[in-house]
């Protein structure tokens, strides 16, 4: 009878170790829904902002440089204004990249040492040609019509993030990708510093993604 008993707690521990486990793996997977129009707009105010402040800044300069100092935007205050976090921000930019099939958005969202390799594979002259055909290969020649995106910080570096990605396609197709994206710390002043995030996965790897196993 004892043995019965004992059998029965440890079957019951098992099935509420399992149930555990599931609950577990279907929250971490959960994917939050994107507005993508809502998306654009924020990328939109935020590069009016950056060039606003840019202005501003110049004219700041040259109106209070001294002598032949030299004119340095890094020497001033740095422009701190965002709505988002610097993380789901690079996300913003290449996702507003593809939807609008921009290539200056688009190529900001990367790591330049990334991108550069990404070109360069590529015997095509054109660089140019060559982001176009990787937009065009992800975004499925511009037929994304809707996003869902999870965020995790994993175990790549101190500092590094995965970003998992589902993109849903007007013929009905979703595809997930995962994007690695890691900070880099640059300097205004001895008092200022900052970190800018991009991705760090290739863009063509993010092609097989999309154009491997239907998911």
């Amino acid at each position: 009878m004892m043995k019965k008993h004992y059998i029965w707690i440890i079957s019951i521990s098992i099935i509420t170790i399992c149930i555990a486990i599931y609950i577990n793996v279907s929250s971490s997977q959960k994917l939050t829904p994107v507005d993508l129009k809502d998306m654009q707009n924020n990328v939109a105010k935020e590069v009016s902002f950056n060039k606003e402040y840019q202005k501003k800044t110049m004219e700041w300069a040259e109106k209070n440089a001294k002598g032949d100092m030299e004119l340095d935007l890094g020497f001033y205050e740095p422009n701190e204004h965002s709505d988002v976090s610097p993380q789901r921000n690079v996300i913003n930019y290449f996702m507003t990249g593809l939807l609008q099939d921009n290539i200056d958005y688009f190529t900001s969202a990367f790591d330049i040492e990334v991108l550069s390799q990404d070109l360069f594979q590529s015997k095509e002259e054109d660089k140019e040609l060559v982001v176009k055909e990787i937009i065009n290969r992800i975004s499925r020649n511009g037929s994304i019509e809707g996003l869902k995106i999870k965020e995790a910080k994993e175990g790549i570096g101190p500092n590094s993030n995965r970003v998992l990605l589902e993109l849903k396609y007007s013929d009905g197709l979703s595809k997930r990708i995962e994007i690695r994206i890691s900070p880099s710390e640059y300097a205004h002043s001895e008092e200022h510093h900052h970190s800018t995030y991009s991705i760090v996965t290739s863009a063509w790897e993010i092609v097989k993604q999309i154009e491997g196993t239907v998911k």
